[in-house]
């Protein structure tokens, strides 16, 4: 199960569909999603250009949550 967190992606869908395609179920939640409800999944993708997250006042650096989980993370 792979997690794509929305962060203001025009993409977010097509990722998803794409993943989908490979047989794998993936699910699309909003970025400000409770990280602990996070911990099920076995793959995490940060979707959202880099203006999106500076417009959304979100930086890499303001994830302390996801050095703590041991599940692959693309940002």
């Amino acid at each position: 199960m792979i997690v794509i967190l929305d962060a203001g992606s025009q993409y977010g869908k097509l990722i998803e569909k794409k993943i989908k395609n490979l047989g794998v179920y993936t699910m699309i939640k909003p970025f400000d999603t409770e990280p602990l409800s996070l911990i099920k999944y076995q793959g995490i993708i940060i979707s959202g250009s880099p203006i999106d997250l500076i417009e959304n006042d979100v930086l890499p650096h303001q994830f302390p949550w996801s050095i703590a989980f041991v599940v692959p993370q693309v940002h």
